[in-house]
């Protein structure tokens, strides 16, 4: 009888207290029962807007009668409800209330696995996670949800907390900050939300290790992203300020940043293993390897500046110059012809203090520079034997085609019928116009001899074609 009373209620619409007041008392095989009826209403008020608080009823009673963690979390990820969700979080954690803790974290993590309604199912799925106290999901959805959660908790930013103060509170942190840097998307909403200060203080204070912070942010930026998504990471690293010893353990690193990352993050890259070399901390091996990566981007202020760096380093270490200066001589092939220039320089300058070896190396790689450049280099650096003489320019042009006879139009009728419907099949597309003109004389050819056999032969053919059915039809002469 009271379950009657509650569907008689979900029905009519009857205020949600009164609905939750009705389910709380039935047992699992009566809430069951519900369920057809439940589907049923579900049905009839799908895109009937009128009827909005039955159908948040149906919504809420759904989710209270499935007894499966499964079936709950299906019924809450219907499309029908998407609307109804917002701002009943509190309705359908009562109407689900009286629940084993596992099946609550059962239906969590379920409704967190749904890239599409994660982010979105935020506040339900946080709900769920407290009352089953175990461990929260880590979807990318949820984690970005996390993230926009804390700005959307206006209660506690109209009591003037901090997002700091939230974050220290929050027991989901420990668990989805490492997430924070390999989630989809989730830099560019950190960014939006300016999360790098807030992180950078609990890890002053020792509530966040400070070192997988660094470490995350700087395996994102080697992962890659949208420069966008990738700004959070880097104000991450401004506001944590790495010391010497803690950007000396990712040198590796910022040498594939330098070569790869976006122009932005491979300059702050660049700037970093600049501070790493001025403070003895970078081998000469280190930077030749960071050097070659650098010096084939197409943003030339990064090469001219790794190209600076470069010759910094051989005058401060006349040694490294045998190492060195060839990697410098590979900027001849840059295809800006003043990164070209700056390089020569550098060669002219370095050259005559390194061994044969190496000059002869890099009068070598004087054939990439361009021809003005490859003359004066000729001059400052000596002959080149390897660079061969200039050619006088010679026009070349592709070869005359020669011409090809068509292919004979089709001998036999039955040849002819099976590539008119090949034809017909390809919407008159032919493969190639000799192709397309060598079907037209077969038709003609075969018209000449016998148009009525012609005709008869291609009808069913053209009958499979609703547009020239209709012309059969009305010319069945042919």
């Amino acid at each position: 009888m009271t379950a009657e009373k509650l569907l008689d209620a979900v029905r009519n619409g009857r205020p949600v207290d009164e609905v939750l007041a009705l389910l709380e008392p039935l047992d699992d095989a009566e809430r069951r029962a519900c369920l057809p009826e439940l589907k049923s209403l579900r049905n009839e008020v799908r895109r009937d807007f009128q009827r909005r608080q039955c159908r948040t009823a149906v919504h809420l009673v759904g989710a209270g009668c499935h007894s499966a963690p499964s079936g709950a979390a299906a019924w809450l990820l219907s499309r029908d409800f998407v609307w109804d969700m917002r701002g009943c979080v509190p309705q359908l954690l009562s109407a689900m209330r009286g629940r084993e803790p596992a099946w609550y974290g059962g239906v969590a993590h379920r409704l967190a696995d749904r890239p599409s309604r994660a982010e979105e199912l935020f506040g339900l799925i946080a709900g769920l996670t407290r009352l089953s106290a175990g461990p929260p999901p880590t979807s990318d959805g949820f984690v970005r949800g996390w993230v926009r959660g804390q700005w959307s908790d206006r209660p506690r930013r109209n009591r003037g907390e901090t997002l700091t103060e939230r974050l220290r509170q929050d027991p989901f942190l420990t668990a989805l900050v490492p997430r924070l840097f390999e989630a989809e998307d989730a830099g560019a909403v950190l960014a939006q939300f300016g999360w790098a200060e807030p992180l950078a203080e609990l890890a002053a204070e020792g509530t966040l290790d400070r070192a997988a912070l660094i470490d995350g942010a700087v395996a994102r930026l080697l992962r890659g992203d949208r420069p966008g998504s990738l700004r959070f990471f880097r104000d991450l690293l401004t506001a944590l300020a790495p010391d010497e010893e803690e950007l000396a353990a990712h040198s590796r690193d910022w040498v594939r940043i330098a070569a790869d990352a976006p122009a932005a993050v491979a300059g702050d890259a660049q700037l970093t293993l600049r501070s790493l070399w001025q403070a003895g901390r970078l081998g000469t091996e280190q930077l030749a390897e960071a050097s070659r990566g650098v010096l084939f981007r197409t943003e030339r202020k990064l090469v001219r500046s790794q190209l600076v760096l470069l010759g910094k380093a051989m005058s401060r270490d006349p040694e490294s110059v045998t190492v060195l200066l060839p990697v410098a001589a590979e900027a001849f092939g840059h295809p800006d012809a003043e990164v070209q220039e700056r390089a020569l320089a550098l060669a002219n300058r370095h050259g005559k203090k390194t061994d044969t070896g190496v000059r002869a190396e890099v009068m070598a790689a004087t054939g990439l520079l361009g021809p003005s450049l490859r003359r004066r280099a000729a001059e400052q650096l000596g002959a080149n034997p390897g660079l061969p003489a200039e050619e006088p320019y010679e026009e070349l042009l592709p070869p005359t085609p020669e011409p090809v006879r068509a292919a004979p139009a089709p001998e036999t009728l039955g040849e002819l019928v099976e590539e008119v419907a090949a034809a017909s099949n390809r919407n008159w597309q032919p493969p190639s116009v000799p192709a397309f003109e060598r079907l037209l004389d077969g038709l003609v050819r075969h018209a000449h001899r016998d148009r009525a056999t012609l005709a008869d032969a291609l009808r069913p053919v053209w009958a499979r074609r609703p547009v020239t059915r209709e012309r059969l039809l009305r010319h069945p002469g042919g």
